[in-house]
């Protein structure tokens, strides 16, 4: 199986260990995410008694923070081999379906929303 992108081209099997990457890169951007949200909350829920300037700091802090994240977990995905599949059916397709392009294929027959994605990555690491 071959997977190609800008520096290296993958031309070997999937292994479990490749499984256990997509696990480590989904569990990273999930927390990255959750952590960027809270943060946008607490802005929100600041504008009446909050320090606005400390929360807006935080809250980009968490956005940069996903952004690193997202960009670290884009070269791992591109890195899988083709026929990553962790326990219960994620794939590097399924978590880059999630979080960074909602129109991306899984296959040239189907199109998976980015709700069964996030569905299949939730069983899978749960």
């Amino acid at each position: 199986m071959t997977n190609t992108n800008a520096t290296v081209t993958v031309t070997r099997d999937a292994t479990a260990d490749d499984a256990a990457v997509l696990g480590v890169v989904y569990a990273r951007l999930a927390k990255r995410e959750r952590e960027m949200k809270a943060a946008t909350r607490k802005v929100t829920d600041g504008w009446i008694k909050g320090d606005l300037a400390d929360l807006r700091a935080s809250r980009d802090a968490a956005v940069a923070a996903f952004d690193a994240a997202l960009d670290e977990a884009w070269e791992v995905l591109r890195g899988l081999p083709a026929g990553t599949v962790a326990p219960g059916g994620a794939t590097p397709q399924t978590v880059a379906l999630q979080f960074f392009n909602r129109n991306l294929n899984r296959s040239l027959n189907a199109r998976l929303t980015a709700t069964e994605a996030r569905n299949i990555n939730k069983r899978s690491f749960a």
